[in-house]
């Protein structure tokens, strides 16, 4: 269950936070409910962070106790990763509605984001909505109890519980379970998330063309998004499609030209290409966001050593073995 340690932008927030109707129904929210905290949601949902936050900014500053605009603004954080001042609203929220299961629910969201396990489970306990279950079973995978999880949403009856069941059966090795989960996910709720899930199954089993659709599909949804176009740039490079993946890795940082992971897969893929001058310089931009990443380091270094540099490999050995003698115990 490697994914369900990844932070909540990537797919916790993306489900959770949307009911049925996808982007069309937020798009019919947006037009109805101009100037509201609803409407802040809506521009959250549809990808458009800055004015969703101008909006929900001006929502809590006009009525401090509105817990719905405090909520909805945490999620905003939450969808664009940030994840404590996503914990703050969210807090106020619960604080202000005690008994209103969203707050609560999207509290344990980003507790489940940060690894907070425990945390997640406590806050679920506090609310009956029937999408806690859908976190709840998403807490269990995380706890190493994949098929309690599976089990926990056994009467699955919308998008969102067909997901999560799919991403539990595939991390237990059921990939044609998970797939017809995935595939039932999508006539129901067609999301971003869902699609780019889907893509991962079809591509596992085989149907590499289908996956490139659910992908570029996810892209419309999500504009100025980099993980849709990143997952076209992987299936192209796992077919050898290689100036397709480059195309769509390139996509991937327009979005995003400073994310360090971005820089970093880039690079794999001009190493493995045997672009070495490409590989280093792009290893060292992704140095610069991330400066103390030992792996970038290490791959940096394996790039120097394969264009020959070791005079430049034995130095940087040797400063990092005087900063670990002069590092106190």
């Amino acid at each position: 269950m490697k994914e369900l340690d990844s932070d909540g932008r990537s797919y916790l927030t993306c489900l959770i936070g949307l009911p049925p109707g996808g982007r069309e129904r937020w798009e019919k929210a947006l037009a109805g409910a101009k100037g509201s905290a609803l409407a802040g949601r809506a521009l959250a949902m549809l990808g458009r962070d800055a004015e969703a936050l101008a909006v929900l900014d001006k929502a809590v500053a006009r009525d401090a106790k509105d817990a719905e605009a405090w909520a909805w603004r945490g999620e905003a954080h939450l969808l664009a990763g940030r994840l404590d001042p996503a914990r703050r609203d969210l807090d106020r929220a619960a604080e202000l509605a005690t008994s209103w299961p969203w707050a609560r629910i999207l509290r344990a969201v980003t507790m489940l984001s940060v690894g907070d396990v425990a945390g997640a489970s406590a806050e679920l306990a506090k609310t009956d909505a029937p999408e806690a279950a859908v976190v709840a079973a998403l807490v269990e995978g995380q706890r190493g109890q994949a098929a309690q999880g599976v089990a926990t949403l056994a009467k699955a009856d919308s998008g969102p519980a067909y997901a999560v069941r799919a991403l539990l059966k595939l991390g237990l090795g059921d990939l044609p379970g998970g797939l017809a989960d995935i595939q039932e996910a999508a006539k129901l709720e067609p999301s971003a998330w869902v699609l780019m899930r889907r893509a991962d199954a079809l591509n596992r089993s085989g149907f590499y063309r289908d996956a490139l659709k659910d992908a570029f599909k996810a892209a419309e949804l999500l504009p100025g998004v980099p993980e849709p176009r990143l997952q076209a740039a992987n299936i192209y490079f796992d077919q050898a499609f290689y100036p397709e993946a480059l195309e769509h890795m390139e996509a991937a940082l327009a979005c995003s030209p400073d994310d360090a992971a971005l820089l970093a897969r880039r690079a794999r893929f001009h190493l493995l290409l045997g672009r070495l001058e490409e590989a280093e310089a792009g290893l060292d931009r992704a140095l610069k966001s991330a400066p103390g990443d030992g792996q970038l380091v290490y791959e940096r270094l394996n790039v120097i050593a394969l264009r020959g540099r070791y005079d430049e490999v034995l130095k940087a050995i040797k400063r990092a073995r005087c900063r670990r003698r002069s590092t106190p115990i």
